[in-house]
């Protein structure tokens, strides 16, 4: 997330996050989720940290849930070549809604 205009590589960034995430097992996100709540000073078990993750689902928890990360690029304003990146790798990935394909959001 940017708070003005993003910058030219701001998608190869949102890649690399992607790749990394889409090899998380359970296991490994409970462990990130407890990390994170570490270092802002809440002590978590790790069961709890997984019970969380396993509450937030909606329905059942499946290691697939992973592997295809969706992903939000957010910022006041875009470079052409990261619209076009998106555009190109939404199209690649997914089958367009009905109604179009991706769309920009205007606040």
């Amino acid at each position: 997330m940017a708070r003005g205009r993003a910058d030219r590589d701001v998608h190869l960034q949102a890649i690399a996050y992607a790749a990394l995430v889409s090899r998380f097992g359970l296991g490994t996100l409970a462990q990130a989720h407890r990390d994170d709540l570490s270092r802002r000073g809440q002590a978590i078990e790790i069961d709890v940290c997984k019970q969380r993750l396993l509450d937030h689902v909606d329905g059942e928890w499946s290691p697939e849930l992973l592997q295809r990360p969706r992903q939000v690029i957010i910022a006041a304003d875009f470079p052409k070549q990261v619209s076009h990146s998106v555009v190109w790798l939404s199209e690649l990935t997914s089958p367009p809604p009905e109604g179009g394909g991706f769309s920009r959001l205007a606040l």
